[in-house]
């Protein structure tokens, strides 16, 4: 960075800081780009190695995982069916051959209880058959013996059958109490039964449903990654756009200080150099002027008759004396009039620097506005005062061109085929080098200067309104009424 001035040092800096916000916009996209292929599955730029790498994405990833957790929770509820109905055909097989079984266990009780009473009875009648047969033939006291054993066999036989009878109703009651345990049974089975299918299928329900809001839960979720990601898209495209908006903005505001210290130095040049080559200029040809206009006048009375001379005499000596005192006046008044000049003019400058910094100061604050940046026009800063330098005119003045010519004055240095100014009706004009215009004894001349220095002196002094510029002005000729416009508007 040695050798660089301090423009070259500033365009140097802004590079370095503009190629800083590149690189990291570069990487904000880069980032972008590889949450984008994470998330929907693609290829990116490793910033680390440098080298394109491809990924399935997080989306294909949940995608799987919820399509195998689908299919397990489907497998689980056909295991689970398949399982429930295993136990219900259990226990119905269990229930089919316990009531086969119950209903055996009591037919061999009853026949075990028929064959038993069966026996008795067939013991008993032999008895009976016995004791009958043995008291045909006894007698005595066998007799009597055998009397009381009947008896008490026909007794005991009416208890056994008794005690037998209450064994047939107790295994009939076992029985009904049996059958009545197995039918509750049944009913409990069917019961449950009616409640795990409903349970299931509830729980499959509850996940048609658990699914269906889980669906609609990753759509939302995955339309709120989605709307996020394009908005720091756009954010990013916005930013990128911005940056460069910046640097143009930038760039102008560079062009325009750079034009405004080139116009800053032909302004301090023009004070300087142009502005004082310019008085001096006017007052040597205000002099030459009415120096001119003697000798014209001088040489118009060798023509005149000797019957005119004595008049002619008393005009050139009223001529003379005019002369000499509009001289002293122009001299004396020249330099008010170039004291006050310079005044009005170093305010002028003052006042245009003032213009100048707000105009730099609007167009910096007009740049930093880049959301109508596509709508903003350099025209205010490129015309005006500023752009066009028309706040006074470069063309050097001569007398007559500051003056006018109502009152006469020198046309300007050139050819004498070339037309220059006007003449009017009622006036004497002698013709040589310059022209003389004579109206009476009203010096307008004088009024003229005398009206340009109280102006330049009440502008130098405080600002003046423009009723009151337009009563002291009256200047018809474009250069004088501009000069005197562009001074007030200085100092408004």
């Amino acid at each position: 960075m040695k050798g660089m001035g301090k423009t070259q040092l500033t365009q140097f800096a802004h590079q370095q800081q503009y190629g800083m916000q590149e690189w990291q916009m570069g990487l904000q996209i880069s980032q972008l780009g590889m949450q984008k292929a994470f998330t929907y599955g693609g290829s990116f730029a490793n910033p680390i190695t440098g080298q394109q790498q491809s990924v399935i994405g997080s989306r294909a990833i949940e995608d799987a995982m919820l399509n195998m957790q689908i299919r397990q929770q489907e497998f689980g509820f056909g295991q689970q069916e398949k399982q429930a109905q295993m136990s219900y055909a259990r226990q119905e097989t269990e229930f089919r051959i316990g009531d086969y079984q119950r209903e055996k266990r009591f037919q061999w009780q009853m026949e075990d209880w028929t064959r038993s009473e069966t026996g008795a009875q067939l013991q008993f009648g032999w008895s009976m058959e016995d004791y009958d047969e043995n008291l045909r033939f006894a007698r005595g006291r066998d007799r009597r013996i055998m009397l009381r054993n009947r008896d008490r066999a026909v007794v005991s036989e009416n208890l056994r059958r008794e005690g037998s009878e209450a064994s047939r109703d107790r295994i009939q009651e076992q029985k009904g109490w049996e059958d009545e345990r197995v039918e509750l049974n049944k009913r409990y089975f069917e019961e449950d039964k009616q409640m795990q299918q409903e349970r299931m299928q509830f729980d499959r329900q509850m996940f048609q449903e658990r699914l269906e809001w889980q669906m609609r839960e990753r759509e939302m979720t995955r339309l709120q990654q989605d709307i996020s990601m394009q908005i720091n898209e756009a954010t990013l495209m916005r930013q990128q756009q911005q940056m460069i908006i910046a640097e143009q903005i930038w760039q102008r505001e560079f062009q325009i200080s750079q034009e405004t210290m080139r116009r800053q130095a032909d302004m301090q040049v023009f004070f300087g150099q142009v502005l004082p080559e310019m008085l001096n200029n006017m007052a040597q040809s205000a002099n030459n002027a009415f120096g001119s206009m003697v000798a014209n006048f001088n040489a118009q009375l060798g023509a005149v008759s000797n019957s005119q001379q004595a008049m002619v005499n008393e005009m050139q000596n009223q001529m003379n004396s005019a002369i000499n005192g509009m001289n002293a006046t122009i001299n004396a008044n020249t330099v008010n009039y170039n004291n006050s000049l310079a005044k009005a003019y170093s305010n002028v400058a003052a006042n245009y620097n003032t213009q100048l910094q707000n105009a730099i100061r609007d167009s910096q604050t007009v740049a930093s506005q880049p959301a109508t940046l596509g709508r903003v026009s350099f025209q205010k800063y490129g015309g005006g005062e500023v752009g066009d330098r028309n706040l006074f005119a470069w063309e050097k003045p001569t007398t007559s061109q500051l003056l006018g010519f109502e009152s006469g004055g020198f046309t300007g240095h050139g050819l004498k085929s070339e037309p220059a100014g006007i003449v009017h009706r009622g006036e004497f004009v002698v013709p040589h080098d310059g022209a003389l215009v004579l109206r009476g004894s009203d010096p307008e001349m004088l009024k003229r200067l005398d009206k340009m220095i109280e102006l330049l002196d009440r502008i130098a002094n405080k600002p003046v309104s423009q009723q009151t510029f337009n009563a002291i002005t009256q200047a018809e000729d474009p250069y004088g009424k501009m000069l005197l416009d562009n001074a007030y508007r200085g100092y408004q």
